[in-house]
């Protein structure tokens, strides 16, 4: 296995416009039938994402996500969550181009025991 972070899409809670809006509200009509009924009005405040990726088969195994004050506040999968990045498949060579940090498997697991819901 091979832990990395790199950096998310993080957009400001302030900003609350039209797409946002329309967002939440398919998020609520749809919540019974969506990939991530958990945490998918999360994944916008997702600051550093933190990835287990098993490199023998090539795919993400686990993933957390981490706010803008170091909060877990996503992880996958999870209960009925499949998360982002597990349900991609990209190669490892495509998340090197986004910057990962390298990271311990000791630091992913204890970001990952701190969510629980």
């Amino acid at each position: 296995m091979i832990y990395f972070t790199f950096a998310g899409r993080l957009n400001n809670k302030n900003q609350v416009g039209l797409r946002t809006k329309i967002k939440k509200l398919l998020y609520l009509l749809f919540k019974p039938i969506i990939a991530n009924p958990d945490f998918e009005d999360k994944f916008d405040y997702v600051s550093k994402w933190y990835i287990e990726y098993n490199d023998r088969e090539g795919y993400v195994n686990r993933e957390i996500g981490i706010d803008n004050k170091g909060n877990t506040i996503v992880k996958a999968p999870y209960k009925k969550n499949v998360g982002l990045w597990c349900d991609e498949d990209l190669p490892y060579e495509q998340y090197k181009e986004m910057g990962i940090t390298e990271i311990t498997a000791e630091i992913f697991n204890e970001k990952w025991s701190e969510l629980s819901i």
